[in-house]
């Protein structure tokens, strides 16, 4: 007999005693609670690691996911650190996806100038394919503003360093990375299906 059916005896049911087995809804429900409860100190936790905060939104939709599949075995009292745990995973997850974004990215990007450049990197493709992927990657630096493009340029193409780059263009260190950040950001959307990343 579960702990909510009727006794034999007509008596009101009883609820399941603590450590007692509980219904799926009722997991859900306590699952639940937890992540709300916990979700300000999540969003904070979170963006200590990650740059945006759309980004932490992401993570915290992957958080959601993974609690909604209710792993097992996980007790109540361990619920909240396991949140932070599957949350820390998965700011660890993000830039490892973003490294391996950025590296293709910045490949397709040192193609362009000079033209010789695109062949080492793309060697072994189709030269119109190649030409192509310096077209589009041409574009979309010219797309952005010209503070940003002066920056994309002596980074990728000249391999200075931001310090150096701050220097010779007048501005902070901090803009100068931020600049960066914002136009490898956008240049990432434009340019996404370049490469195939896992």
């Amino acid at each position: 007999m579960s702990g909510n059916s009727p006794p034999a005896d007509g008596s009101p049911p009883q609820p399941n005693p603590p450590g007692g087995p509980a219904s799926p809804k009722n997991e859900i429900e306590a699952w639940n609670e937890v992540l709300e409860a916990s979700r300000g100190g999540l969003r904070a936790f979170l963006s200590t690691k990650l740059p945006q905060a759309a980004d932490v939104d992401d993570c915290l939709q992957a958080v959601s996911i993974a609690m909604l599949r209710m792993p097992p075995d996980v007790p109540p009292p361990a619920r909240k650190a396991w949140l932070f745990r599957v949350a820390a995973n998965q700011a660890a997850l993000w830039w490892r996806k973003k490294s391996v974004a950025d590296r293709a990215l910045e490949t397709a990007l040192r193609s362009v100038p000079p033209a010789e450049a695109g062949q080492r990197h793309f060697a072994g493709t189709d030269p119109l394919e190649t030409a192509e992927v310096r077209q589009r990657v041409r574009q979309a630096i010219e797309r952005l503003p010209e503070s940003t493009r002066k920056i994309v340029r002596l980074r990728l193409r000249d391999g200075k360093p931001f310090r150096e780059i701050a220097e010779q263009l007048d501005i902070p260190l901090g803009t100068a990375l931020t600049r960066m950040r914002r136009a490898m950001d956008q240049l990432r959307i434009e340019l996404n299906d370049l490469h195939e990343l896992d």
